[in-house]
C-alpha cells in the first residue's frame, strides 16, 4: 500500500496522485539492456581486454539501471483534503509536507525538451521556507491546475 494512502489521517481524502513521465523510466531500462549488451560484447569480441573487465562494467551499468529503477518507482506524489505530499525512498524515506492552509504558490519549470515531451517540476512553496517539489512529472500544468484546486478550491 503507498504511503500517500497509509498517512491519511481522520477525515482526510486523497483527492490526486501524480506520476513521473513515461520517459523517466527509459534511463534505467537502458542501462539494464546495455549492461547484458556489454556482456556480450566481452564474450563474442575478440581482443586483448580480459572478460573479467567486461563482466565488471556491466555489473557496475547493470547495478546503475537497477538504483535508478527503484528511486523512480519509489517517488510518490499527491494531494489530499489537507496536505501536499512528496514522497521519496523505499528504505530510507523522505517526505516533504505542506498544510494545505499554509500554501502560497504553485510554480512550474519546464526544460524545452520537457515542453515538448510535456513533463517538468511543480514547485509548491509555503510560508517561511518550505517548498514540497514533484519533479519531473508528466502534463504539469494539469498538475498545477489540480493542485490549486484542492488547495485553494474551497476558498
Amino acid at each position: 500500500m503507498s504511503y500517500l494512502k497509509n498517512s491519511l489521517t481522520n477525515g482526510e481524502e486523497l483527492k490526486n496522485i501524480f506520476y513521473l513521465n513515461k520517459y523517466a523510466v527509459f534511463a534505467p531500462y537502458f542501462l539494464i539492456a546495455l549492461s547484458f549488451g556489454i556482456l556480450i560484447l566481452g564474450v563474442v569480441a575478440p581482443g586483448d581486454i580480459p572478460w573479467q573487465f567486461y563482466l565488471a562494467i556491466a555489473f557496475i551499468t547493470f547495478f546503475s539501471g537497477l538504483v535508478s529503477y527503484f528511486k523512480i518507482k519509489s517517488l510518490e506524489y499527491g494531494v489530499t483534503s489537507h496536505r501536499v505530499i512528496s514522497k521519496r525512498g523505499i528504505i530510507a524515506r523522505n517526505s516533504e509536507e505542506i498544510l494545505n492552509k499554509a500554501v502560497e504558490t504553485v510554480e512550474i519549470s519546464q526544460p524545452m525538451l520537457g515542453r515538448i515531451l510535456d513533463y517538468g517540476d511543480v514547485y509548491i512553496t509555503g510560508r517561511g521556507n518550505s517548498v514540497v517539489l514533484f519533479k519531473g512529472v508528466e502534463e504539469p500544468l494539469k498538475v498545477k491546475q489540480a493542485v490549486e484546486e484542492a488547495v485553494f478550491g474551497d476558498n
